[in-house]
């Protein structure tokens, strides 16, 4: 989130709204990767 903070700064844009963003799609992608895992079978230990 702080890179994006960071890129969103450089570029001229929305610092709050990058980094909203950023951590949406990070929380989406770490659900359907888990979820993605539990179909598969996938195990952490």
């Amino acid at each position: 989130m702080v890179l994006g903070a960071l890129a969103a700064k450089t570029g001229g844009s929305k610092v709050g709204i990058a980094v909203a963003r950023i951590a949406f799609w990070g929380t989406a992608a770490m659900g359907i990767t888990a979820l993605v895992g539990h179909f598969f079978g996938a195990s952490t230990v």
